[in-house]
């Protein structure tokens, strides 16, 4: 969805030995700056999703289900 990896500002830097502690330590570059022209809600919550800090993800698919089929505006932080 991305058109690289999440966690990869610059696509060269693809070793996985540099990966891993970026996936362990950084928050990924925001979906919205990726892919422009998908719906802000579905950016939204994919960043959701990939929280670090469980409390701040989707309780359940239940949660992202509603959060995708919302259609009131959402921003993206």
């Amino acid at each position: 969805m991305f058109g690289h990896r999440a966690y990869c500002r610059h696509p060269a830097s693809l070793r996985q030995a540099k990966i891993v502690p970026r996936i362990l330590r950084d928050a990924p570059v925001p979906l919205a700056q990726a892919r422009v022209d998908l719906p802000v809600r579905w950016a939204a919550a994919v960043d959701r999703c990939l929280e670090k800090d469980p409390a701040r993800r989707f309780a359940d698919a239940g949660g992202l289900a509603a959060a995708l089929a919302d259609e009131t505006p959402t921003t993206v932080d």
